[in-house]
């Protein structure tokens, strides 16, 4: 009988499931301060509605932190979620080419 592969976490299906979501996880990965929507989504390459849409989810997973602002929410790696750490570390290998 041939091993069953593990399923696969909801949270991981949602989170990368999604190149938006893909895009702005690795921004962040790499930002040392806070980033509006506005400004994570440019990073990402991203129009704004669609970066807005990804960010909430993110927000919603628990991977993503946002702090409500009167002219913009500001959104950080949510760095106590289980995943944040390796995300990262993914994220890094990828870019040194590995």
């Amino acid at each position: 009988m041939a091993a069953r592969a593990p399923r696969v976490a909801p949270v991981l299906d949602r989170a990368l499931g999604a190149p938006s979501r893909v895009r702005l996880l690795r921004v962040f990965a790499f930002a040392e301060t806070p980033l509006t929507g506005r400004g994570a989504g440019r990073e990402a390459g991203l129009a704004h509605r669609p970066a807005v849409r990804a960010l909430g989810t993110l927000v919603a997973l628990g991977l993503l932190r946002v702090r409500r602002g009167a002219a913009a929410n500001q959104y950080v790696l949510e760095t106590r979620h289980p995943l944040a750490k390796r995300l990262r570390r993914l994220f890094e290998r990828e870019a040194e080419g590995r």
